[in-house]
This record gives structure tokens, C-alpha cells and sequence, in this order.
């Protein structure tokens, strides 16, 4: 082979290595607007989810305010309304004045039904959850009893609409 004929086989070699890395570009650019495309629409998703949240928590603390959820919810989000506490707060135990407690005890009693009618309707959920629910010492399956954390004891009930010695659910804090 010629030194023209090398110089040209090499060209050739060139050109062909030219094209296949502008199909790849134009291939990688083509996979990157579709990941751009999805990643956009998750992001107007979780929009749409974070506004209808925001709607959601207003209505719920309006029909709080107006006593449509009962007195704990009521006295809770009077609290959060002069900013004494957080919903935040209120649902993960740092609250211990009487209405948080009863507000989780409500939600721990709303989430123990939904779970509830889940593993009865949902046989793979129920073996799900059971394999991944933890207990704490001393509870059943599908119990839920550190509503109160022990070592801080019963709730503030200063306040409590039944008295300072109310004593709700048998006294199970």
C-alpha cells in the first residue's frame, strides 16, 4: 500500500469515526431531552402535589378553628395559630401538652384503620407491612403505644377542657 493509499484509508477511518460520534452525541443528546422532558413533568407533579397540600392543611386548620374536629384539634390549632407549637411538633411527640397528644392519638388511630383495612383487603401489603413493622417492647402486632414518650410522662392538661385530672382512655399514655 501506497503512502496516498494509507493517507486515504486513514481519512476514511477518520470520517467514519467522525460520523459514528455524531450519531452518539446526537443519540445522547436525544436520551438527555427525554430525561429533561420527565424530569419537568415530575417537577409540575410534585407542584400540583405540594399546592393541593398547602389546600389541604388550610382547610384542615379552618375546620380545626371552627371546632369541626373537636376540641384537642381546636386547642392545637389555636396554639399553632400564636405560634406556641407546630403541627410538626404536635404529630411527632415534641408537643406534649394535652391536644397533641389527643391529635396523635387520633392519628395513630386513623393510620392503625387504614392499615388495618389494607392487610385485610391486600394480602401482599399485609405480608409487607409485617415483615417491615417494627415493635417496640411489650407491644402486640398493630399496636401502637408510645403515643407519649415515657420517660417524659402524661400530657400538660392545665388546660384540658375536662379539668387538670382528666383522665382520657382509662389513663393510657
Amino acid at each position: 500500500m501506497t503512502s496516498t493509499e494509507e493517507g486515504a484509508s486513514a481519512l476514511e477511518a477518520m470520517r467514519a469515526a467522525e460520523a459514528a460520534s455524531i450519531e452518539a452525541a446526537d443519540s445522547v443528546r436525544e436520551r438527555l431531552g427525554a430525561i429533561q422532558a420527565e424530569i419537568e413533568a415530575l417537577r409540575a407533579e410534585m407542584e400540583r402535589d405540594r399546592a393541593q397540600d398547602e389546600k389541604d392543611s388550610a382547610e384542615d386548620a379552618q375546620r380545626a378553628r371552627q371546632g369541626d374536629l373537636g376540641p384537642a384539634a381546636q386547642t392545637l390549632q389555636a396554639r399553632i395559630d400564636r405560634e406556641e407549637t407546630t403541627m410538626a411538633a404536635g404529630l411527632s411527640g415534641a408537643d406534649h401538652h394535652w391536644s397533641a397528644v389527643e391529635m396523635r392519638r387520633t392519628f395513630v388511630t386513623n393510620v392503625r384503620q387504614v392499615i388495618d383495612e389494607l392487610e385485610d383487603s391486600d394480602p401482599e401489603f399485609a405480608a409487607d407491612y409485617r415483615e417491615v413493622a417494627t415493635l417496640g417492647a411489650g407491644q402486640d402486632i398493630g399496636e401502637w403505644s408510645d403515643v407519649v414518650d415515657p420517660a417524659v410522662g402524661g400530657p400538660d392538661r392545665r388546660d384540658h377542657p375536662r379539668g387538670h385530672d382528666a383522665d382520657d382512655r382509662g389513663g393510657r399514655w
